[in-house]
């Protein structure tokens, strides 16, 4: 015989996102609520009466994310209102995990470096004091510190500095491209952008230049595409130069999933490789798709739509980063964790800064200094394909 419902209760401490009304976004004080589970429903009530009804989006340690849904008797929730969820009595006493939760970090490499990048071709740069070296995935250095800048590496190579310019080496160290350049980037698609006599151009991995550009600023290659800015104007060049998306907005990102986030009116949307706006320019803040979501900001919150321009996850972090291997970094309150595409805590938010993961591993900063950690096992959700985890598309700028 099944056993009746156990209603257990928190407290609404914050009000994340909204007017209160149906969407407001809502932490809650999980309290005696260990058992809660993603997209339970519950209700809030106000001296002793329902006044709405909400349901989890997310999971902590000590909280929980919800949603107020659709009611026509609704009324406005603020903090300090209780609130209450049905639990299956039968599953109390032994406590069964939630359907999918987060856990603590498992770092690989401990936290001991003043910065860290992404891991590409299992080789990733750190910084210890004021020279940068390259490490391999088990934290030792495979070259040594002695540059005074480093990037990741990208088609086998990786833009590093020494003196008062950039030169490009293998996965050895040793210079394949010498330094000769005022400013270097990591290769993307095949080509590297570099400055050098004052010009923008972009060279390959022989360092023949292949393309010089006349622009205030350009950006890296991703699907076919560059940002180019003009006149304090952002467009679009293709792989001969040639502009194929006219400057006319205000910022630009790079192309991925066939759509770039791009600034206009003050709002921003995203276009396809035409120039056409697919995604109306709605949100204050934007990052490029990856894993089939992109980061999003309303507000003061950061939340993340599919291609459809729907919110998949609800705009309920500071801030936020794309998913790659499967998981995105978020951040609530002065901490970031990780979450997986359903928008569940898969990783506490203890860490002081996060960036995305890379080849499995993400690097993160404790107390001043940066380490790497593990992403979770098992099934992630979102996964960035293949050709996304090679080159980390940005954000406008």
């Amino acid at each position: 015989m099944r056993a009746e419902p156990f209603v257990v209760s928190g407290t609404i401490t914050e009000v994340l996102n909204g007017d209160g009304g149906a969407g407001t976004v809502v932490r809650i004080d999980r309290g005696a609520l260990d058992r809660l589970t993603m997209d339970q429903f519950g209700w809030v009530t106000k001296d002793g009466k329902p006044i709405a009804y909400i349901k989890i989006t997310s999971l902590g340690s000590d909280f929980a994310v919800a949603v107020v849904t659709e009611n026509p008797t609704i009324k406005k929730v603020a903090p300090s209102l209780p609130v209450h969820f049905n639990v299956d009595s039968e599953k109390m006493p032994g406590g069964a995990p939630h359907a999918v939760t987060q856990g603590e970090p498992r770092f690989i490499i401990e936290p001991a470096f003043d910065f860290a990048g992404h891991f590409s071709q299992k080789i990733a740069p750190v910084r210890e004091g004021s020279l940068w070296g390259c490490i391999n995935d088990s934290g030792d250095f495979v070259i040594p510190p002695k540059f005074t800048e480093a990037g990741t590496f990208g088609d086998g190579l990786a833009p590093v500095k020494t003196t008062d310019t950039w030169g490009y080496v293998n996965s050895t160290g040793v210079f394949v491209i010498p330094e000769r350049f005022e400013e270097a980037r990591e290769f993307s698609e095949g080509l590297g952008l570099v400055r050098e006599g004052g010009i923008l151009k972009y060279i390959d991995a022989q360092g023949m230049v292949v393309l010089s550009i006349s622009a205030d600023f350009v950006g890296d290659f991703h699907e076919g595409l560059a940002f180019i800015k003009r006149e304090n104007k952002y467009g679009y060049i293709d792989r001969v130069g040639a502009v194929v998306i006219a400057p006319t907005f205000e910022l630009a990102g790079d192309f991925s999933g066939s759509l770039a986030p791009v600034k206009t009116g003050g709002r921003f949307g995203y276009i396809d490789s035409k120039g056409n706006m697919l995604i109306p320019p709605t949100f204050n803040e934007a990052g490029p798709f990856s894993g089939g979501l992109a980061p999003v900001k309303i507000g003061e919150k950061w939340g993340f739509i599919d291609s459809k321009n729907t919110f998949t996850i609800p705009p309920t972090f500071n801030d936020a980063g794309g998913f790659y291997d499967g998981y995105a970094p978020v951040k609530l309150g002065e901490k970031w964790g990780y979450i997986n595409s359903s928008g569940t805590l898969v990783i506490d938010p203890v860490f002081d800064d996060a960036d995305e993961f890379r080849e499995r591993s993400a690097p993160v900063m404790v107390n001043g200094k940066w380490g790497y950690i593990a992403a979770p096992e098992g099934s992630a959700g979102a996964t960035a394909p293949a050709n996304e985890t090679k080159r980390k598309p940005r954000k406008p700028r």
